[in-house]
């Protein structure tokens, strides 16, 4: 039978991680805490949570979830990080595992119930985040609009000064 501190464990990680549709595993042995606390503000100030697991009962909390096992990106001393941007989670994590490649290591990731090695995850660093896909988008909204603008007030701008030429060659004229 399990014992209690297993079945707390097992029930938080149930109620952190309801809802979550994507999940970087990092691995961060060797790590030192000073440096643990300073990566888990960073992420705090980004949206993004970091939660230490043990790997096993992480695994029996996602199973129980509906959500794919993730035995394959857990190994050793593992966190995940989760927040609503995968992108920028993913983008974050890789870039401070190259800064500090010794003691911190990417070990997959989950985005939308597919998992994904360190390759897919920094692959998914690479793409852009939903705030640049959002500017992007109202961009290629927004400019074939502007052209038509801009091809409609062209030729109407045009008459424009050349009524005022004629009014002020006629002003000219009768002076």
């Amino acid at each position: 039978m399990p014992n209690r501190v297993n079945q707390l464990l097992l029930k938080e990680y149930l109620n952190r991680f309801d809802g979550v549709q994507s999940v970087v595993s990092v691995g961060y042995e060797g790590l030192p805490v000073s440096s643990q606390g300073k990566l888990r503000d960073e992420l705090a100030a980004k949206d993004i949570r970091l939660t230490f697991v043990k790997n096993r009962l992480v695994n029996i909390a996602f199973k129980e979830m509906g959500l794919p096992e993730v035995k394959d990106i857990c190994s050793g001393q593992t966190a995940f990080a989760y927040g609503e941007d995968p992108v920028a989670i993913a983008r974050y994590l890789v870039d401070f595992a190259k800064s500090n490649a010794e003691t911190f290591k990417i070990h997959g990731g989950m985005v939308e119930s597919t998992i994904l090695d360190e390759a897919g995850v920094t692959e998914l660093s690479k793409s852009p985040t939903k705030e640049e896909l959002k500017s992007i988008i109202v961009g290629q909204a927004l400019g074939p609009g502007s052209a038509v603008a801009g091809a409609l007030n062209g030729p109407a701008s045009t008459i424009a000064g050349q009524i005022k030429a004629r009014i002020e060659e006629l002003e000219k004229e009768s002076a």
